[in-house]
């Protein structure tokens, strides 16, 4: 049987990795608990990337270090993955220990910025997710093709290999898993792809700056409702 454990939006967790080394991770929102309970549907809506998602998807952010003990320090810490997807339906592979809950505040919450061919009314446009809003760009399909950017989750046990990636610390990796020594989220969220981010924002006539909780509360979705 798979080992699992229960988690709560707002935990801080540890991850250990196989060089006992640990880095630490916050639940900012659960697809399961929070959206997939609370979610709107309005006439006009089309498939929403979040109705997708495999079950225990959780929305996490992960702090930039890499610790000897699994002891927090909350007040020296500093983000390195602000956001991204990851599945938590087994821990097999990894150890994970909770180390303490602390309040998500709504109006900080991100979520990536994925984009994504979507056939409507026989044609094909790029969309922009994000959260549940769903923005249809000026892409075309073409444009998106040349682009190296990927729509998927990762599994929890991911996690380590890619903030050791993102912290230039890849070489740490060991040899029989070299192949994950390129993993990363800079495919998964065009945060990561400032100039074309910012041209697509401009192409939309939205602001690139605005706060995910401001631009979905002024489209109809308010995010606090999730965190009532």
């Amino acid at each position: 049987m798979a080992k699992r454990i229960k988690i709560n939006v707002g935990d801080i967790f540890y991850l250990k990795l196989k060089i006992n080394k640990y880095i630490f991770c916050k639940i900012l929102f659960s697809v399961d608990k929070q959206y997939d309970k609370v979610k709107i549907k309005k006439k006009n809506d089309i498939f929403n990337y979040l109705d997708g998602l495999p079950k225990d998807t959780y929305l996490i952010e992960v702090f930039e270090g890499l610790f000897d003990t699994p002891l927090f320090e909350r007040k020296n810490s500093k983000v390195l993955i602000p956001r991204m997807y990851v599945v938590l339906e087994s821990l097999d592979d990894i150890e994970l220990g909770i180390i303490e809950n602390q309040k998500v505040d709504p109006k900080k919450v991100e979520f990536p910025e994925i984009l994504f061919p979507y056939s409507e009314n026989k044609k094909t446009v790029v969309r922009l997710q994000r959260g549940e809003l769903i923005l249809i760009t000026k892409m075309t399909e073409n444009e998106y093709e040349g682009l190296d950017l990927e729509e998927s989750t990762h599994d929890i046990s991911m996690v380590p290999f890619i903030a050791l990636n993102m912290m230039g610390l890849g070489n740490l990796i060991d040899d029989e898993e070299d192949y994950l020594r390129n993993e990363t989220v800079k495919n998964l969220d065009i945060l990561y792809h400032p100039k074309l981010r910012k041209k697509i924002y401009e192409d939309l006539k939205i602001d690139p700056n605005k706060s995910y909780y401001e631009l979905s509360k002024e489209l109809g979705y308010d995010l606090s409702r999730f965190y009532e």
